[in-house]
């Protein structure tokens, strides 16, 4: 009886791991294939989200691990220079290029409607 208890709570865990499968849209049941587009929308949503997933993991863990040592240490004339996590510093930059880069498209848009303008008016 207790073999048999096992093998049925067995099978309802992995059950409970196929409908989670299902609901992400992971589990394929043989014989099915799945066509997407390329440029799946859908699919760079979520992988740039599993991306900032990632970082953010990386840069917590970073984080946690400074809190870490400087409870450890616990020195009253800590050294400024230093304390912020690489991950974190690796990532305020990246947004700062995406900021400067957004910034430099948008001034070349607003110059080419500029010229276009004052080309119709002349």
């Amino acid at each position: 009886m207790s073999v048999l208890e096992a093998k049925v709570e067995k099978v309802e865990e992995k059950l409970w791991n196929l409908k989670g499968d299902v609901g992400r849209g992971a589990h394929l049941p043989p014989g099915v294939r799945v066509l997407e587009l390329i440029g799946n929308p859908a699919q760079v949503w979520f992988g740039k989200r599993e991306d900032d997933v990632a970082k953010l993991k990386k840069e917590n863990e970073a984080l946690r691990e400074l809190v870490k040592d400087s409870s450890q240490t616990m020195q009253v004339d800590r050294n400024v220079e230093g304390m912020v996590p690489k991950a974190t510093l690796e990532v305020i930059q990246k947004e700062k290029f995406e900021l400067e880069q957004t910034i430099r498209d948008k001034e070349k848009r607003l110059l080419r409607l500029q010229e276009v303008r004052s080309s119709r008016t002349i």
